[in-house]
């Protein structure tokens, strides 16, 4: 197998990925931030679009985002890189709306074609809704992660949110 070795410049290159959804294994020298990273293409590429990590969401360090809204509801998902990590999502355990949750405790499932995942709930609360349409379409949360939500929690006490981490603390700890 053929390897070439060329330089490029990220801002050149990830447009070009984007529009063209280059398939073919080459391995690329890249220089980003004064370092010189070396990958195949399309896999660098998709780690740096990947890490496109909303600022206005909190996560913690089991993978899941949370975000709040009006009223003290706490909308909670699954991360990117979550996702990626557990392949194409088969089944997803929803907690019962009305259930009683506290912070860190265990309260729902994502289940993949690889592997089975607990989800915990980042404040305490009650749960309000559930997302029912991934019941039958789990794989929307492998599509878009960010604006899949899983479950919402009414709390009373929202700066729990404040010991998750931010965008950029979190992207520090999946970088490692």
């Amino acid at each position: 197998m053929l390897f070439l070795k060329e330089m490029y410049d990220l801002a050149d290159i990830i447009p070009y990925f984007v529009l063209h959804k280059l398939r073919f294994k080459k391995i690329v020298e890249f220089k980003y931030n004064g370092l010189s990273l070396k990958h195949s293409l399309p896999y660098f590429c998709k780690r740096v679009l990947m890490n496109n990590i909303p600022e206005q969401m909190k996560y913690a360090k089991s993978h899941e985002w949370s975000k709040l809204e009006d009223d003290n509801i706490v909308r909670v998902g699954i991360t990117d890189f979550a996702q990626e990590q557990l392949g194409d999502l088969v089944y997803i355990e929803l907690p019962e709306i009305g259930r009683q949750l506290t912070a860190g405790e265990q309260c729902a499932v994502v289940e993949s074609v690889k592997t089975a995942s607990d989800l915990f709930s980042p404040v305490t609360g009650t749960v309000t809704a559930i997302n029912e349409t991934l019941e039958d379409s789990p794989e929307q949360v492998n599509d878009e992660p960010y604006e899949t939500w899983l479950f919402c929690i009414k709390t009373d006490k929202p700066e729990q949110l404040d010991s998750l981490m931010d965008a950029n603390a979190y992207q520090q700890m999946i970088a490692e």
